[in-house]
């Protein structure tokens, strides 16, 4: 019975396609959103953010959050990668955005999903290599953005958590574990990004 279906999550009423009222049809094993006059059909919402974590002289670069929500909040810098923006690139004009700060990708660190009522939201942490610049802020967005050795940020009172678990992974992990893929095997004819086991060989074991 279609009742007996979970339903996907969606806060929209007319379909983004045509503008006709949606309703509920049964599709892959869920209630799903659907427009029967275009078949547009509502999956999911998902939402990518990044973040950066920038060492110099054995400190981190930390922002404070100058605008709800969150405000007052010291976290690493980042924000929400555009559509048809790779996420590495993403993450870079952030840090230099919230910052002032000039990085590249050195690999990824961390990967979190987070469920939320309107979105589901994947939170990607990339460590950078420092190539210098700031730190500087805009006073509005971002009111503080500072270089910080563990002890100073371990006493701070308003320290995301899970900044603090990236900033003290970043310290102890000699080398990012995913760095940027060899592969090129993609056949799609979409851009894409990958991300792999740092120094992986495919060639390693050809014996011919």
């Amino acid at each position: 019975m279609m009742s007996d279906l979970p339903t996907v999550p969606n806060h929209f009423r007319y379909c983004p396609r045509c503008g006709k009222s949606l309703s509920l049809r049964p599709e892959g094993g869920r209630q799903r959103a659907t427009c029967h006059e275009c078949g547009f059909i509502h999956f999911s919402t998902f939402s990518l953010g990044v973040g950066g974590i920038v060492v110099r002289d054995n400190k981190v670069l930390f922002i404070r959050r100058g605008q709800d929500p969150g405000k007052g909040r010291w976290t690493i810098p980042g924000g929400y990668v555009e559509q048809d923006e790779p996420f590495e690139v993403a993450v870079v004009r952030e840090v230099w955005e919230e910052t002032g700060v000039h990085s590249e990708v050195q690999g990824l660190l961390a990967a979190r999903n987070s469920l939320h009522d309107r979105d589901s939201n994947v939170y990607i942490v990339f460590a950078l290599k420092d190539l210098g610049g700031g730190p500087e802020c805009d006073g509005f967005e971002v009111d503080r953005a500072e270089f910080l050795a563990q002890h100073e940020y371990e006493a701070l009172e308003e320290l995301a958590p899970i900044s603090k678990y990236f900033a003290q992974m970043a310290l102890e992990t000699p080398a990012a574990p995913l760095t940027a893929s060899s592969f090129e095997g993609q056949t799609s004819g979409y851009a894409y990004s990958l991300f792999d086991i740092a120094g992986f060989n495919p060639h390693a074991l050809d014996l011919d």
